[in-house]
């Protein structure tokens, strides 16, 4: 499964390189809808990280995706069906959310300064 973005060409390249079919869907939700339903098996998506505000919902879909059978994955070869990528995954979200909180942290500074 493929959620529809301006990489959907290097998405659709990585399903093909794996024999998935695609199935390409707008928003995130539709897609996690669409997994839940047993229509995809595997939710692509560029990063992760990008794609839920805060690692509390990067959390339930993981959980959500493992209860219901289907797993999440990136073109880059990350794949939430593997123990040690499960667990990147989150470790990814938490650098992710802190690099952005310095950044905002230090923007803040200078313009106060």
């Amino acid at each position: 499964m493929v959620v529809e973005g301006a990489r959907a060409d290097k998405h659709s390249k990585y399903a093909d390189a794996q024999g998935w079919d695609v199935m390409r869907v707008a928003r995130l939700a539709d897609a996690v809808r669409r997994c839940d339903q047993g229509a995809a098996d595997v939710l692509l998506v560029e990063n992760p990280y990008d794609l839920w505000a805060d690692i509390m919902d990067l959390l339930r879909i993981k959980d959500r995706s493992r209860r219901q059978g289907w797993r999440i994955a990136t073109p880059d070869g990350l794949d939430t069906s593997r123990p040690g990528d499960a667990a990147l995954f989150t470790m990814l979200h938490a650098v992710n959310t802190f690099r952005a909180a310095q950044a905002s942290r230090v923007d803040h500074h200078q313009a106060s300064a």
